[in-house]
């Protein structure tokens, strides 16, 4: 399921837990609504809303850390094709053929993002198809003349693997981050909540309103996390503009190289 269709479950689990709680208060006796009964409620209801606030909070932190993780992988990755593109450009004319395998390799991964965003697609293997061309093999080609060339060949080839590397991290890093059985464990402490205060609630619009709003808002939550968990496609996905920076820079100082020439 999307991460939309996922938070629509939870938010209609939560508040069937609330409509349930209304059901069943009408069938309590009044020793079961006692004001003893309903203070033991209020406690255990804190003590599982604190853990539910707990475990929600973690699995947002985690999805939110996996995201700036890949988010910092395309930066890095960015980083290293322009400092590759440098290297090479300062090798000489030798090294125009590995500059054109980077730039074919950049534009590569920049392609395989935005298809990744297209509704439908199945990332994982779109990145998983992405190869890294023949940078380092052009760069193992290369025959330096002097200290000088031996020092940027040797740089370069260094920086591509470190290229290459970078993205084959994204792709083994785009399985989820989220612990499934705390989203479950943390949905159904929800809507436990939701139920005890179904049985308190009286029977009128406002707060049930009120609390299929407040439903929602959980749903919402956990729509963020889902979609965070997913970086590449839906509504919050990792920006391009790194990839996109690097082939535009690419491309300039291949131009003004060639009306040197």
């Amino acid at each position: 399921m999307s991460p939309f269709e996922t938070a629509l479950v939870v938010a209609s689990l939560i508040f069937a837990a609330y409509l349930l709680g209304m059901i069943v208060a009408p069938l309590l006796s009044d020793a079961h609504l006692s004001a003893k009964a309903l203070e033991i409620i209020n406690d255990a209801r804190s003590l599982v809303t604190g853990l539910a606030a707990l475990t929600l909070g973690l699995l947002i932190a985690t999805a939110n850390s996996s995201f700036e993780e890949k988010s910092k992988e395309i930066k890095h990755e960015a980083t290293d094709a322009i400092l590759v593109d440098r290297l090479l450009r300062d090798y000489g004319p030798q090294a125009d053929r590995a500059r054109e395998e980077l730039r074919i390799a950049v534009q590569n991964e920049l392609d395989r993002m935005n298809e990744a965003r297209r509704p439908g697609v199945d990332a994982k293997q779109i990145f998983g198809s992405v190869r890294s061309g023949n940078i380092r093999a052009e760069i193992l080609k290369l025959s330096p003349n002097n200290d000088r060339e031996a020092w940027l060949k040797t740089t370069a080839l260094a920086a591509a693997q470190d290229f290459v590397t970078s993205r084959w991290r994204i792709y083994h890093e785009m399985y989820s981050s989220i612990k499934w059985p705390l989203v479950y464990v943390a949905v159904f402490w929800i809507a436990a909540i939701f139920f005890s205060l179904g049985i308190k609630t009286p029977r009128n619009i406002f707060p049930v309103g009120g609390m299929l709003i407040a439903s929602l808002a959980m749903a919402g939550a956990m729509y963020l996390m889902f979609e965070m968990d997913m970086p590449f496609q839906g509504f919050i996905t990792v920006s391009a503009a790194p990839l996109e920076s690097a082939v535009q820079q690419i491309k300039e100082t291949a131009v003004a190289i060639s009306e040197k020439q």
